[in-house]
């Protein structure tokens, strides 16, 4: 027997080895969290306007933390996407959430998104009021790192995700969900960050697929 913490769609990426298992499906303990956030998504986004003013939507992008298999250009990517952010003329507020804020103090590939906000006064890297889960049941769009189980939260909360390509294998978790689900380019974090402007209109993602690919309940 198998517990299969996660959901079918990670099963399917072992096929046909564990068709003969049994699989024991199971949710993972976060997503009690993140449901009890939604549920004062209000509150949290009360708390967000009286540290930082009010904005029209809240963004939040979860960066990875130290692998050697996140590849150093995509690394560039979003970050000079974020530096381009700021010719966008969005009414939004824009956090940025590392795993281990303390180690990416220490690597500069990731420090130096700590100075972005110097640059444009929309993004924030508050890692002391919030925890994960307040900012993300505040937020209007996540942007996850490469197979995080965000995804699976920020779906579960109803709140559109999209993936960054950091090791550029995101396309074997999530092969067939749209062709704009999986950001690759500078552009593709640009364009998705401006999908708010129309809510996402006309959008190659298909979240209500994926939901119900990656969530038991």
């Amino acid at each position: 027997c198998i517990r299969d913490r996660f959901c079918g769609l990670y099963a399917r990426l072992f096929n046909p080895f564990w068709d003969k298992l049994r699989l024991e499906h199971i949710e993972r303990e976060t997503l009690d969290s993140i449901r009890n956030e939604s549920q004062r998504s209000c509150e949290n986004r009360k708390k967000i306007e009286s540290l930082y003013g009010k904005k029209k939507w809240t963004i939040l992008i979860l960066l990875p933390g130290i692998a050697d298999r996140a590849i150093p250009e995509q690394w560039d990517k979003i970050y000079r996407a974020l530096v381009e952010f700021k010719t966008l003329s969005l009414d939004c507020h824009l956090f940025l959430r590392f795993r281990r804020v303390n180690q990416a103090r220490q690597y500069p590939h990731m420090s130096r998104f700590l100075e972005l906000p110097d640059e444009d006064q929309r993004i924030i890297a508050d890692h002391k009021n919030f925890n994960t889960h307040e900012l993300m049941a505040a937020c209007d769009l996540v942007i996850a790192c490469n197979a995080s189980f965000a995804i699976n939260e920020s779906l579960f909360a109803r709140i559109p995700v999209f993936t960054f390509s950091y090791t550029l294998k995101e396309h074997l978790y999530f092969p067939d969900y749209g062709s704009q689900f999986i950001l690759q380019e500078s552009q593709d974090v640009l364009r998705s960050i401006r999908g708010l402007e129309t809510g996402f209109e006309k959008f190659d993602c298909d979240w209500n697929r994926l939901r119900k690919d990656i969530e038991y309940i």
